[in-house]
């Protein structure tokens, strides 16, 4: 073959591969962006977080779980996922004080219950929220059994809710109220949890099922509270 076809053709191909190469590196670098850009977008708009609100009230649809579920319309408005679980009226008794829990380090109470699939809920959430009737100045039985023996498992397995973020919503008739506020955010304190702050104290006042809705302090509380746990969230998980 003629030396200079040779080099011709040599040269026609070295110029095609030279410019399939440069086209897949153009194709990697616009893949690389889009996908890069979504992460993004889908991070701030809160995607890929979650929340496990547990409605402590046996009422399943009382002022409680609708007071949980104006928290949950702004959380959901940011996409992030929830789910509301109902705690009130489940088969969970108090803590035995037996400590298996610190000799198993399984992330488990030894107790046969529903608690365990409940701390699991709480294991994957990002986000936790707690919301409690107010009895006789105090949680119900349900969130006083979730409090204390999803708290223990925790400490014994290195502090399992370390980071999340944590909300208390009460629902309370007339007076009380504030001590069961503050006994669900002592349980998000002592477990190294983060607590967002509302307009005020996250309590909604109501009797009778729907009655909370007619109060507006308590709404707008609500709400605020779910755009601060929203905000808290993306700072701290995007």
């Amino acid at each position: 073959m003629d030396k200079n076809i040779r080099n011709a053709i040599l040269q026609k191909y070295a110029k095609v591969s030279t410019n399939k190469c440069i086209h897949n590196i153009y194709i990697f670098l616009y893949a690389f962006f889009a996908i890069s850009c979504f992460l993004w977008i889908t991070e701030k708009r809160g995607f890929f977080m979650k929340v496990v609100a547990f409605n402590g009230s046996p009422r399943k649809e009382g002022n409680t779980y609708l007071s949980i579920g104006i928290v949950v319309e702004e959380l959901q408005k940011e996409g992030i996922e929830t789910e509301i679980v109902q705690l009130g009226g489940a088969d969970i008794r108090g803590c035995r004080a037996c400590f298996k829990c610190f000799e198993n380090k399984d992330r488990r109470c030894i107790q046969k219950d529903e608690l365990n699939s409940f701390v699991g809920k709480m294991i994957e959430a990002d986000g936790i929220i707690i919301g409690s009737p107010t009895y006789f100045a105090n949680v119900s039985t349900e969130v006083k059994a979730l409090i204390d023996r999803a708290g223990l498992v925790s400490r014994a397995n290195d502090f399992l809710f370390r980071r999340k973020v944590g909300a208390a919503v009460v629902a309370v008739r007339r007076a009380g109220g504030t001590d069961v506020y503050s006994s669900i955010n002592y349980f998000f304190g002592i477990g190294h949890m983060i607590i967002p702050g509302s307009s005020y104290w996250n309590l909604g006042f109501g009797r009778t099922p729907g009655e909370v809705l007619k109060d507006e302090e308590g709404i707008a509380t609500f709400r605020d509270l779910g755009r601060n746990m929203a905000w808290l969230m993306k700072k701290l998980y995007c």
